[in-house]
């Protein structure tokens, strides 16, 4: 028998439910792809997302929602940003 692990990982689908869910506020997928474009994040070849690249989505979604750019994120975050 052949036994295949599957890579854990988040979807993008999940993502966005882990947005709304953390932060109470319901992002369009194609607003998440932008957020992944300006934090250079790309999915594994399994096409799903780190942990730490979702930890660093809900941030940016939670630092948004108080009127703060992402440029001043990135300025902030840049040690967060360089691990993921």
């Amino acid at each position: 028998m052949n036994v295949q692990v599957l890579e854990s990982g988040f979807t993008a689908a999940e993502i966005k439910l882990c947005i709304k869910s953390e932060t109470g506020i319901s992002v369009a997928s194609r607003t998440i792809r932008r957020w992944r474009q300006a934090l250079d994040i790309r999915p594994c070849e399994h096409g799903t997302y780190s942990s730490k690249q979702l930890d660093a989505l809900v941030s940016l979604a939670g630092w948004l929602s108080t009127g703060r750019s992402i440029n001043h994120f990135l300025d902030v975050h840049f040690d967060l940003l360089t691990e993921i």
